[in-house]
């Protein structure tokens, strides 16, 4: 936001955009100013940790995939600018799934599978960065689900505790709203859930054979059809374990003046060497 009212102001000719802003940009913007959004590779997502006690029933799991309302959260936090995610693969990238619906938002089968596990209620920890975009999206999560008797209490942590609460707590982690970056190749983003990875990275505790075969095979097949099914599998996988909740792939936008052109990279991040003046 600063560095939206410094570009207003003349003291800076480019600036990466809030996704808040990009509407009313869009609308009205300086005089003479661009205005260009572009696809990432990276990838938001709610994920739920398989090796938690509170899990262990795939029908609560289930019931939270069924309650969370990913639509709103891209109303609510983002402003409507992102598309809702298909997945852990980007769109354009070798590996997404194209034809994939997600799941609309079932409330009533939410409330049916937690009767059938037994449980009235349930307590359950949400650690987040703490930023706007995703602290209003914790509170949109924490609605959804108390309508199904799960209450969501929300840690806001800072980005070093944060990024550190997977070591810190292991299988004691329960829900994590985050978000990782990505070049644009699938096999960067598969890399993280492999089941050597549960504690680092994989905070999930994703532990499937399959999927890590699948993973090795992947990096050295030649045939881009073999290799695009082979990570279609990989995210089936994912959403099969109910850990999954994919919101979406977070644009950059990017604002300059017209007395330049600014050099970017298919994802909208700034190449500095590939400046121009206009």
């Amino acid at each position: 936001k600063a560095a939206e009212i410094a570009f207003e102001s003349g003291e800076i000719d480019v600036t990466d955009v809030a996704m808040s802003s990009v509407g009313n940009l869009k609308k009205s913007r300086p005089k003479g100013s661009n205005l260009e959004t572009r696809p990432s590779a990276d990838y938001t997502w709610l994920s739920l940790n398989l090796a938690n006690p509170k899990f262990a029933d795939i029908r609560v799991r289930q019931a939270i995939v069924k309650a969370v309302d990913v639509e709103a959260i891209l109303q609510g936090a983002y402003f409507g600018v992102p598309e809702r995610s298909k997945g852990l693969v980007a769109p354009g990238l070798l590996g997404h799934r194209d034809s994939y619906v997600p799941p609309a938002r079932d409330v009533k089968g939410a409330k049916a599978l937690m009767k059938a596990a037994g449980i009235s209620s349930l307590d359950v920890e949400l650690e987040l960065p703490n930023t706007s975009e995703f602290v209003t999206a914790a509170q949109i999560i924490q609605a959804n689900l108390a309508e199904i008797g799960v209450n969501v209490q929300i840690n806001q942590l800072d980005s070093g505790a944060f990024w550190n609460v997977a070591a810190d707590k292991q299988e004691a982690l329960e829900m994590t709203l985050k978000n990782y970056t990505s070049p644009a190749d699938a096999s960067w983003s598969t890399q993280w859930f492999i089941s050597e990875q549960k504690g680092s990275w994989n905070w999930e505790w994703l532990e499937s054979e399959e999927f890590d075969k699948l993973h090795d095979a992947a990096l050295t097949e030649s045939d881009s059809e073999k290799r695009a099914g082979m990570y279609y599998r990989m995210q089936n996988i994912m959403d099969e374990s109910q850990a999954f909740i994919w919101i979406m792939h977070p644009p950059s936008v990017v604002l300059s003046s017209g007395s330049v052109s600014p050099g970017l990279y298919p994802n909208g991040r700034l190449k500095l060497s590939d400046f121009k003046p206009n």
